[in-house]
């Protein structure tokens, strides 16, 4: 069974409006599953600093031997974006 995110089926919805379609909702929460199921909850995370260490660490710059695993970082990190976004929403 996959492991949903903190307030997952809410975070659809915002991202529907956001991203125009839920093919790129779906896409976005698939990868923000798959960072945490390396990173841990990015719920936690959020709470923890905001996200801040994980950003930073999704962040990084390439060098050219790990350049196609940073270009899947670079979609992971906005994939992670649109959900601490989401969550300082909840916060306000």
């Amino acid at each position: 069974m996959i492991k949903q995110l903190a307030y997952e089926d809410e975070f659809r919805s915002y991202l529907i409006i956001v991203l125009g379609n839920g093919r790129n909702a779906h896409d976005c929460i698939s990868v923000c599953r798959n960072v945490e199921s390396k990173e841990d909850s990015l719920y936690e995370h959020y709470n923890r600093d905001r996200g801040k260490s994980l950003m930073e660490r999704l962040s990084h710059v390439p060098t050219q031997a790990n350049l196609i695993i940073w270009e899947d970082m670079q979609e992971s990190t906005q994939a992670v974006l649109h959900y601490f976004e989401y969550l300082s929403q909840l916060q306000e």
